[in-house]
């Protein structure tokens, strides 16, 4: 289902509301071609375990929350029904520290630009040990600062004015991270865009990850106004280290000395180790292409299938040749697509 607030139906009708929210046109979210969204919330700030029980009957089949731009893979549905953040806080409350989707494996959440900061803070509810896909989305119009630049400003290079305030979420979002390391320990699948992003937010990522050992899925794509480590050399030497990864989409900004940057990924590395075991598809965003021919020696994958090089940069002439001879030299060079 694309929401708890489906679950809504199964309670009787006076403990719970329902606002209705007309999109203006060309106004909605950009996640969202629906033109009305129904907000369920609590009728009363707390909520009797007793009334829940047909809530949480239901809840407990639940085995996939995803959001609706991937729910209906063509066509949304002209109302989306959105529970309110103030229903999982007042679910967190009745439950105490159980899961509300016990039997939850695949989480994939996009926020809403209407949804209060505080979901952050209370959608570990949805969390269950069961769960191996957790995926969430929080784009550009979701944050802002809470210093706002200057009318005249429109260049996302000129980062002034946003370095000035602290980025609306951030501890939110970290703490999210935090619950997610201590109650998923069976996760497979980590998939987050964040945009824009920040160091304590990429700190959180990486932090969190790094308690895991079975990842099969990892895409970590995270953009800020400011300078931020997408991928530090101890971040990727983690990645080089995952027996089971198959998949990895990743942003690396090209720091001043690439040949220092993969130096320092090989010295964290075990003598003789085998570097991307089982990598069968590999996404990094780059700026251009002096870090990622570098890191091309450390795919010994022979599974490696698809390598997507996204430049952002300008890509000098003489960094044409290495890159490709790089390719030439993968283990898996004749299996690429």
């Amino acid at each position: 289902m694309p929401d708890i607030a489906a679950l809504f139906y199964s309670l009787p009708d006076e403990t719970y509301k329902k606002e209705v929210i007309v999109l203006a046109a060309g106004r909605a979210s950009w996640s969202y071609d629906h033109q009305e969204e129904i907000i369920f919330t609590f009728a009363h700030d707390e909520v009797d375990y007793a009334v829940l029980a047909r809530f949480l009957d239901r809840a407990r089949r639940v085995r996939a929350i995803v959001s609706a731009s991937k729910y209906y893979q063509t066509h949304l549905p002209r109302r989306a029904l959105v529970a309110a953040s103030s229903v999982y806080a007042a679910l967190a409350r009745t439950l105490a520290s159980r899961p509300l989707l016990p039997s939850l494996q695949v989480l994939d959440y996009t926020r809403s630009a209407r949804m209060d900061f505080d979901i952050f803070d209370v959608l570990d509810v949805l969390i269950s040990p069961k769960l191996k896909h957790f995926g969430v989305e929080s784009h550009g119009h979701m944050w802002r600062r809470s210093v706002s630049p200057p009318e005249d400003w429109s260049s996302p290079g000129d980062a002034s004015p946003l370095l000035q305030g602290k980025l609306q979420g951030e501890a939110q979002f970290c703490n999210m991270l935090g619950k997610l390391r201590d109650r998923a320990q069976s996760l497979q699948t980590f998939e987050v865009v964040v945009k824009p992003s920040s160091p304590s937010i990429m700190s959180a990522i990486t932090t969190t990850l790094c308690d895991f050992r079975q990842f099969v899925v990892l895409s970590v794509n995270a953009w800020s106004f400011e300078p931020v480590d997408s991928a530090t050399p101890a971040f990727f030497a983690y990645c080089a280290q995952l027996l089971c990864l198959r998949e990895l989409y990743i942003l690396l900004d090209d720091p001043p000395t690439p040949h220092d940057w993969r130096l320092q990924v090989s010295s964290q590395l075990p003598p003789n180790c085998t570097s991307f075991p089982s990598l069968r598809q590999f996404h990094p965003n780059v700026k251009d292409l002096a870090l990622i021919t570098g890191l091309l020696p450390l795919i010994h994958s022979t599974e490696l299938e698809t390598l997507s090089v996204c430049a952002c940069g300008d890509i000098r002439r003489d960094q044409i040749r290495p890159f490709f001879a790089g390719i030439a030299s993968l283990p898996a060079r004749e299996h690429l697509q």
